[in-house]
């Protein structure tokens, strides 16, 4: 009798650590609810079998408590509905590409303050397919474990506007920084076509493009 009762003592305490590990997985991802995300750009590097999308992110916290976001949580979804994951300069220059530290760095958590804005660089590799819409998606914790039932993840999806790979860092330098914005931001939807059409306007009016 005795040795059962250490059996289950033992068995209490092992499922206990179990749980010890997993919440604070799910723990380290809190307030995501509060955190916004604005793509400043994207450039596409090309190779002969797949492509490299260079995306650099603003994740603005508007809550009043700090966020942490794990890089291994920020997925890029294809119309398709395939996730990537973000790779590392170190993964890429072993496919030959010619990426930086700072192009593609090693990422492992964003950490933001409440009321303050993050920068950071991610780059996916994806498949040379062409007409695909793609989409940013944050997860709360892993995959796996928001799958669980147990967990109620928060789960944000933000649209981007790839195009044809150009970013607005690829747009002539005279260009106002703000019209490169309005740009981007009309491709995410923030912006109205009157408003785009307003900078075009401008961009007509300054000689800086011309129309025939």
């Amino acid at each position: 009798m005795r040795k059962i009762n250490y059996f289950i003592l033992l068995t209490i305490v092992l499922v206990g650590f179990g749980f010890s590990f997993i919440t604070p997985t799910y723990a380290q991802l809190q307030n995501l609810e509060n955190v916004n995300v604005k793509v400043i750009s994207i450039d596409k590097i090309s190779s002969d079998n797949s492509d490299v999308l260079k995306i650099n992110v603003s994740f603005i916290n508007e809550g009043n408590s700090a966020s942490q976001i794990l890089a291994n949580t920020i997925f890029l979804v294809d119309s398709k509905q395939r996730e990537f994951t973000s790779s590392s300069y170190l993964e890429l220059k072993e496919k030959d590409y010619d990426v930086s530290s700072k192009d593609c760095p090693l990422l492992f958590t964003i950490n933001v303050n409440p009321g303050l804005t993050e920068n950071a660089n991610l780059c996916y590799e994806i498949p040379k397919d062409v007409n695909l819409k793609y989409s940013l998606k944050l997860y709360e914790s892993t995959p796996e474990i928001c799958a669980e039932p147990i967990f109620d993840c928060t789960i944000k999806t933000f649209p981007i506007n790839v195009g044809d790979g150009n970013s607005e860092s690829k747009l002539p330098s005279k260009i106002p920084e703000w019209i490169k914005n309005i740009f981007v931001w009309y491709g995410q939807g923030q912006v109205s076509e009157g408003d785009l059409l307003n900078a075009i306007k401008y961009l007509v009016k300054q000689d800086i493009i011309q129309l025939d």
